[in-house]
């Protein structure tokens, strides 16, 4: 649950933005400061750099062009840059849910091949979900339906938040021995 505190950039961008899209842009960027400085250690990912990235491009863009018409495609083209993100990530070696998951276990599992692919998992799990977003997001505007986006999105995060936790479980659970025999600890 905590590393769904990092989306709360977005969630703000989506509430505030669809109202004002130049002070949903700046709330988010407060807030996706405010959530880097409150984490322990104090970092900022691959993930939330990416985040300030797009934010500084949408800030440009609702300053230059304030009437321009495209808050309703915010939401959609915000989740479709994590999608872009989260796909690079693990294109480049690296999935960015590492970033959140090595925090929380030893460096000897956080190195190992194991995590890195069950991270890789993760990963395109969340992928998925931003392109389920964004798509559904993008339809829910062409056929003027706004309530469809929004509950495709919760079954979305739901489900990439839940196979996420599956997945960090797995990875870091001994393997069992052949045939299913037990270890000395009885795992």
């Amino acid at each position: 649950m905590k590393a769904l505190v990092h989306y709360l950039p977005w969630f703000i961008l989506g509430v505030v933005g669809s109202v004002n899209w130049l002070l949903g842009t700046v709330g988010a960027v407060v807030a996706l400061l405010v959530v880097a400085i409150a984490s322990r250690p104090h970092r900022l990912g691959v993930f939330d750099v990416a985040t300030l990235v797009f934010f500084a491009a949408v800030a440009l863009h609702a300053a230059v062009w304030p009437n321009a018409g495209q808050t309703e495609w915010l939401h959609p083209i915000s989740t479709a840059w994590m999608c872009v993100v989260a796909l690079a990530t693990v294109a480049c070696g690296r999935p960015f849910t590492i970033d959140y998951a090595n925090l929380s276990v030893p460096a000897t599992v956080a190195a190992s091949p194991a995590f890195v692919a069950a991270n890789r998992a993760a990963s395109l799990w969340w992928a998925a979900a931003f392109a389920v977003i964004a798509s559904d997001g993008a339809l829910a505007i062409v056929v003027d339906h706004k309530a469809i986006g929004t509950a495709v999105a919760v079954v979305a995060v739901l489900g990439a938040a839940r196979a996420s936790k599956q997945i960090a479980v797995a990875s870091v659970r001994p393997p069992r021995h052949e045939h299913g025999a037990r270890d000395a600890r009885g795992l």
